[in-house]
C-alpha cells in the first residue's frame, strides 16, 4: 500500500476568515485520498519531521533558520521567498472577471468595496477596484465606490448608510470574501437581503 504524502499548513494569524479559507484547502485536498494535511497556526507547531510539502503564510527567510532539516517542496502564500514556490493573486484579472460576471447578469448597476487598514486601502483591493471599474467602464457601467470600508461599519456609519442607498438592483464587488460577508450584513441589517 501506498504511503501518504504529508502537507503540514502553516498560518501566521489566526482569524475566522483564514480558518475558513484553510478548511476549504482541506476539503479539496480530501479528495486526493492519499494525501494528509496538518493545519497549525504557532511557530511551535511547525513539526517538519514526517512531512512532503508546507503550505506558509510567515516570513519564510525566519522560518527557513528553523526548519533546516526540511528539503521538500514549500508554498509561500506571502510570496516572500525566492527559495520557495509563490502564490500570486491576479488582481486585475479578478476585478475584470466580477465585472463581466454582474455585466452578464444583466446587472446595469455596479459598486465596489474595498479593505482597508489605518485608512489606507490595500494594494490587492487597489488593484482589483482600478481592473474592476476600468472592465465596467468599456462596457458602458458605472461603479459607485464605497465612502469607507467595512472594517468596523455599525448601524447608522456611513458604510452602513451607503449600502442601504445603493440603487436596487446593484451588483456588489467586494475586495474580499470576508468585506462581502460583512456587506451581506448590513444588507440583512436594512432587510434589503
Amino acid at each position: 500500500m501506498d504511503r501518504f504524502i504529508n502537507i503540514k499548513i502553516q498560518l501566521a494569524w489566526q482569524s475566522k476568515s483564514q480558518m475558513e479559507v484553510l478548511r476549504g484547502i482541506q476539503e479539496y485536498l480530501m479528495l486526493r485520498p492519499r494525501w494528509a494535511i496538518h493545519i497549525c497556526c504557532y511557530p511551535d507547531e511547525l513539526d517538519v519531521r514526517d512531512q512532503d510539502a508546507l503550505i506558509l503564510s510567515v516570513p519564510l527567510p525566519d522560518e527557513r533558520v528553523a526548519m533546516p532539516e526540511f528539503h521538500g517542496p514549500v508554498v509561500s502564500i506571502m510570496a516572500n521567498d525566492s527559495a520557495a514556490v509563490c502564490i500570486e493573486r491576479q488582481n486585475t484579472m479578478i476585478g475584470e472577471m466580477a465585472a463581466d460576471s454582474f455585466i452578464a447578469r444583466g446587472f446595469g448597476r455596479l459598486a465596489f468595496v474595498p479593505v482597508r487598514a489605518a485608512g489606507t486601502q490595500w494594494r490587492y483591493s487597489a488593484e482589483r477596484q482600478d481592473s474592476f471599474v476600468r472592465a465596467a467602464q468599456r462596457r458602458g457601467v458605472s461603479v459607485l465606490l464605497s465612502p469607507g470600508g467595512v472594517e468596523s461599519w455599525t448601524p447608522g456609519s456611513s458604510i452602513c448608510e451607503w449600502v442601504k442607498q445603493l440603487p436596487r438592483p446593484c451588483g456588489i464587488f467586494c475586495a474580499t470574501d470576508l468585506a462581502a460577508m460583512e456587506v451581506l450584513a448590513m444588507c440583512r441589517y436594512h432587510g434589503i437581503a
